[in-house]
């Protein structure tokens, strides 16, 4: 599990980073335990991005039906096979649609504009 937390508009948001592997899966739900939300990151290269948040997708809604989700898309700028219509096809045909941004995942403005886009949806469903 990662940990880390970031201070946005001077309020502490505690950030924890959920496992991949098939073996941590039970951590999920531990973590998804009284969380505000979840921003799932996708590698825009991956050629099986569609796959991927789908699956990711159908994952997090299995914790809560009704988790406030936003999209980070990653390494915009390198993949040529990349559709973002396509991406938002699939998620609409998941979930509904999504508040999607193209990101640089190591850029703290970035992360904040996600954390924002996250936040702005929750103040929005209250």
């Amino acid at each position: 599990m990662d940990y880390s937390y970031l201070e946005l508009d001077g309020e502490i948001i505690h950030l924890y980073g959920l496992p991949g592997q098939k073996r941590l899966e039970f951590m999920r739900e531990i973590l998804m335990d009284g969380a505000l939300g979840a921003i799932l990151l996708l590698d825009a290269s991956s050629e099986h991005i569609y796959e991927d948040v789908e699956h990711w997708l159908q994952s997090l809604t299995s914790f809560n039906p009704n988790l406030l989700l936003v999209i980070g898309i990653t390494k915009t700028d390198r993949s040529e096979g990349f559709s973002l219509n396509r991406l938002r096809q699939v998620v609409k045909g998941c979930v509904g649609a999504i508040p999607m941004l193209s990101i640089d995942a190591r850029e703290k403005v970035d992360v904040k504009q996600l954390l924002r886009l996250l936040l702005v949806s929750r103040a929005r469903n209250r």
